[in-house]
């Protein structure tokens, strides 16, 4: 017999289901607008306006706006690479190499610790039901993601989910981030399953490229940063959300 979900229509047969976190199962957008204000408001009070006018280009972000880039750093990169980009916005205003890694790795520091990672976060429609769903059907859940794991964490615990899962896998879990296969790897190796057994569900295109590159089946969700037409260029199949993914009865072995 064979374990799998049904991803809208489509069959897929799995034994575990991978999760990216950020526009995926949680809203995104209020999130990072917050994240983005804090560390700019960090980064405003040590360097000039110059220096500021760069890091607004590099990091995706407005801070008079509240708009983020669905394509930039701040919606897609690990913090490791948010802090290398930020050190490099500043270096470009002229500040020397070794001054602007540290202001940039202090200034991400300082708003981690002042912003409570679980305020305004919120689920989006329907992840809970189809988790519980999926959870019971004795398929093993993970959840990869460019965030930290703690932060993860404290997110996935406020939210009632972090039980659903059987294991997280963040960007300072593994050497290479994503779009690199190594958090999929991970998983698998974990959970004593093959990645080709495994169904990435995300809604960026490194999402995708890390689950083929490992050799799983990949889902692309319409609830965060990327239309239809990205989506489909790298996802096996496009559906609209997590809400739309349900465990498919045990199929026989034909």
């Amino acid at each position: 017999m064979v374990q799998g979900i049904y991803a809208g229509d489509t069959f897929l047969p799995c034994k575990g289901v991978a999760f990216d976190k950020d526009g995926t199962l949680i809203d995104i957008f209020s999130m990072l607008s917050r994240l983005g204000q804090e560390r700019y408001r960090h980064i405003s009070s040590a360097v000039g306006k110059d220096a500021l006018q760069f890091y607004r280009k590099c990091t995706g972000f407005d801070p008079a706006t509240g708009k983020v880039d669905p394509y930039g750093p701040l919606a897609s990169a690990s913090r490791r690479d948010e802090v290398a980009v930020a050190a490099c916005a500043l270096w470009l205003a002229g500040i020397p190499w070794y001054k602007a890694i540290a202001l940039a790795r202090e200034a991400y520091d300082r708003a981690d610790q002042t912003l409570d990672p679980t305020e305004g976060v919120r689920l989006l429609p329907g992840v809970k039901d189809a988790l519980i769903s999926l959870s019971q059907s004795g398929l093993r859940l993970s959840v990869v993601t460019s965030d930290g794991h703690i932060r993860t964490q404290k997110m996935l615990s406020f939210l009632g989910i972090a039980d659903l899962v059987d294991l997280i896998v963040a960007a300072d879990d593994v050497e290479n981030p994503k779009p690199s296969p190594d958090a999929v790897m991970l998983v698998a190796k974990n959970m004593n399953i093959s990645p080709s057994q495994i169904v990435v569900v995300g809604d960026t295109p490194q999402d995708a490229i890390m689950g083929k590159e490992a050799g799983a089946k990949t889902v692309g969700v319409l609830s965060g940063v990327a239309p239809r037409q990205d989506l489909e260029r790298f996802f096996d199949i496009v559906i609209e959300g997590v809400k739309d993914i349900r465990p498919a009865p045990t199929q026989p072995v034909r």
